[in-house]
């Protein structure tokens, strides 16, 4: 019998990430890809694509198709090629669905380092709530463009606070466009009176461990330093 359970893969054209569904495809290429370079917006319907003709005339062929200032992107890559060399490596991210008690729902992470923050969350005695990125979204500017910015975690903890937290490998942290979402998270939070902070591997490693307190406190126990990370931003 066919497996009714098969799920058509959607599949990043640049870098080859697997997505579970179209709004997250969107979502990671808008956010993580640059924009001309590497992908070009539909002013039609929002959809990245690499060559605007032919996606004009693939979906939206019975309109008239307007002039556009660039058609093409600058850099085209082999996703097929990429992702099938991706499929023959072990996986170093691991995403899957986080079932938290405390929220009372599974929770969608992208990797291990954001599975161990999860896990974290839900023993932190202080911690009230906590949700991924698909709950709160930050518009931001690069380069003169207005793009839309989704942090990985909202925490609120007592006493009234929230923290903003974002995910990153150590060797992102000073890329472009990160720096540009961070910096309009930063004014974002400090309209309300929240933090916004920016975890590295290096630290969750350390939380890891923190964690098996039985009594553990997220402002007291886990949240880092200036000298334990190489990036957290402060409100001021």
């Amino acid at each position: 019998m066919p497996n009714n359970n098969h799920q058509k893969k959607i599949i990043c054209f640049i870098c080859a990430m697997e997505l579970p569904d179209v709004d997250s495809w969107k979502n990671h290429i808008i956010n993580s890809h640059q924009e001309n370079e590497e992908y070009l917006l539909c002013p039609n319907c929002d959809i990245p694509c690499r060559d605007l003709i032919s996606h004009w005339k693939v979906h939206h062929r019975q309109e008239e198709m307007p002039s556009f200032p660039t058609v093409r992107v600058s850099k085209m890559y082999d996703w097929d090629y990429k992702y099938q060399k991706m499929q023959r490596k072990k996986r170093k991210w691991k995403e899957g669905l986080f079932d938290s008690i405390k929220m009372g729902k599974k929770i969608h992470y992208r990797s291990s380092w954001e599975r161990d923050v999860m896990i974290c969350l839900e023993k932190c005695v202080d911690v009230l709530e906590y949700y991924g990125d698909d709950h709160l979204c930050i518009p931001y500017y690069i380069h003169g463009k207005p793009h839309r910015y989704w942090p990985d975690f909202t925490v609120k903890i007592r006493g009234n606070k929230t923290y903003i937290l974002e995910i990153k490998p150590v060797d992102q942290a000073e890329w472009e466009i990160n720096q540009s979402k961070w910096e309009y998270a930063v004014k974002f939070c400090n309209q309300r009176d929240w933090k916004f902070q920016v975890w590295t591997q290096k630290h969750i490693k350390k939380i890891k461990t923190r964690a098996t307190r039985h009594d553990v406190l997220l402002e007291e126990h886990i949240i880092p330093s200036d000298e334990e990370t190489i990036k957290e931003i402060n409100i001021r």
